[in-house]
C-alpha cells in the first residue's frame, strides 16, 4: 500500500495533476502480479548448463492519458514496480563423480512503456513496447556441493542495467480482473561475471492477475 500511495503521489507531482483529476488517476492504475519462469542467453559457454528458475513481479500501470497528456501519445502505457530475474546453473564434474548446483537471483527496479497492439474490441487486450531494469541487489544460492558455501552476495559491477523488448497480453475476465501474460526478451548483457568469465541476457516468461478499480458492477 506504501507503494501504490508512493507511486499516486510521485506520478502526480511530477505530471502536475489537480485535485480534481486525482480521482480519475486512481481509477486508471492497475495493481499486478505474476509468477515467472526466468532464464538467460548467453554469449559463450559457460562451463555448466543453464535451467529455468521461478521468480515473480509486482507493480502498477496507468495509461499517459490519465495523467493528461492529449494527443498520439496519449494511449502509451507507464509502468513501474519490482522485477526479479536469473538462472539455474548446474556444473557436473564426471571424472570426479562431483556435481555443483547454483540459483542466480538479481533483483530489479522495472519500469516500462507500452503501445496497444492494434486488435478487435473484446476481451482481449495487447500491448508492447520497451523495458527497462534497473539492478537493486543479486546473489547466488548454493543448491547443491560447493562445500556447502554460504550465499554469496553479487557485486554491483556484475550487475547491468536491462533493456529490452516487452510483450503484455490481458483477457478481461470482469471489469476489475484480468488475467496477464507477459515476455521480456532482453537485448543486452545484462548480467557481466567476470569472476567466471562469462556475459547473459534476460528472457522472463510471466503469467499473472491484474487489478484496476472500477465503479462498474457485473
Amino acid at each position: 500500500m506504501k507503494a501504490v500511495i508512493l507511486y499516486i503521489s510521485f506520478i502526480s507531482i511530477t505530471f502536475g495533476i489537480s485535485r480534481k483529476d486525482f480521482g480519475n488517476l486512481v481509477k486508471s492504475i492497475t495493481l499486478y502480479g505474476n509468477i515467472n519462469t526466468s532464464y538467460v542467453v548467453t554469449d559463450s559457454y559457460i562451463g555448466a548448463d543453464t535451467e529455468n528458475i521461478s521468480s515473480y513481479s509486482y507493480g502498477l500501470e496507468t495509461q499517459l492519458s490519465s495523467l493528461g497528456l492529449k494527443g498520439r501519445y496519449n494511449k502509451i502505457y507507464l509502468n513501474l514496480g519490482y522485477s526479479q530475474g536469473g538462472f539455474f546453473q548446474r556444473n557436473i564434474h564426471e571424472t570426479i563423480n562431483y556435481e555443483v548446483q547454483k540459483r542466480y537471483h538479481i533483483h530489479y527496479a522495472h519500469s516500462a512503456l507500452t503501445y496497444p497492439l492494434p486488435l478487435p474490441k473484446g476481451k482481449l487486450e495487447s500491448t508492447s513496447g520497451l523495458y527497462f531494469g534497473l539492478p537493486i541487489s543479486g546473489n547466488i544460492e548454493p543448491v547443491k556441493g560447493g562445500f556447502n558455501q554460504p550465499e554469496i552476495e553479487l557485486k554491483k559491477s556484475y550487475l547491468k542495467t536491462d533493456i529490452g523488448l516487452l510483450l503484455m497480453i490481458k483477457y478481461k475476465l470482469h471489469s476489475s480482473i484480468s488475467l496477464l501474460s507477459t515476455v521480456k526478451y532482453g537485448l543486452n548483457n545484462s548480467f557481466d561475471y567476470t569472476y567466471e568469465g562469462y556475459k547473459a541476457s534476460n528472457r522472463i516468461i510471466g503469467i499473472g492477475i491484474g487489478y484496476r478499480y472500477s465503479d462498474r458492477k457485473k
